[in-house]
């Protein structure tokens, strides 16, 4: 478990801070975090074993997986490496804390580009905080996290 915000802000992308993600800022309830899951050969989609013990031949990757409305395991998105899936943490975000405002701005250092988005909130102590990541995907998550409150206090 990650203790403060600075952990947050230097976890690396992966499925453990996709996880996190899927927990703490889109409401899901990973079931599992060591799951058969894999890319279908038919269409290719990103998909959960339906029993662990049973996986498919393509389920060569274990992950997070949460349970649906319906029961059935799912994969958790790749919030942190996907611009479709962190989009959808973005658009999350905004229904949530409707008083949010998402900017992404790139720099340039002298050692590359650094993309930076800030999640301010006009009513929020937390207003002029931003969040740097090497990709935007990441910007995002780690800036979700923080935006939720995670790792602040009891």
């Amino acid at each position: 478990m990650i203790a403060d915000v600075d952990n947050i802000l230097s976890l690396p992308a992966g499925r453990e801070l996709d996880a996190l993600v899927a927990e703490e800022v889109m409401g899901l309830s990973p079931i599992s975090r060591n799951w058969p899951c894999g890319y279908t050969p038919d269409v290719g989609d990103y998909e959960a074993a339906l029993d662990q013990d049973k996986p498919y031949p393509w389920h060569r990757d274990r992950g997070p997986i949460y349970q649906d409305r319906n029961g059935y395991a799912r994969a958790v998105e790749f919030y942190s490496t996907s611009i479709a899936a962190a989009w959808e943490v973005v658009e999350k975000l905004l229904l949530d804390y409707p008083s949010f405002r998402v900017s992404a701005r790139i720099s340039g250092q002298s050692s590359g580009q650094r993309k930076h988005l800030w999640i301010a909130g006009e009513d929020d102590d937390r207003s002029d905080w931003c969040v740097t990541a090497d990709t935007a995907t990441l910007a995002i998550v780690r800036a979700a996290l923080k935006a939720v409150g995670y790792g602040v206090g009891p």
